[in-house]
């Protein structure tokens, strides 16, 4: 398992896809974001996306 605590707004956009596709179909990995905006989405299929908003998860 691998967990990656805000990480990807360090990094430019190639960068972070660049770093997805390294775990990608490889490990669990968890990461938290403030946000995905800007984020490429297509690299991302296939994950499960939950938001938390005021202590409640959503899918």
């Amino acid at each position: 398992m691998l967990l990656l605590d805000d990480v990807l707004s360090e990094l430019d956009p190639y960068r972070q896809t660049q770093l997805i596709e390294t775990f990608q179909s490889k490990v669990q990995t968890f990461i938290t974001a403030t946000g995905i905006e800007g984020l490429n989405a297509d690299k991302l299929k296939g994950a499960s996306l939950y938001h938390v908003h005021d202590g409640k998860v959503e899918l």
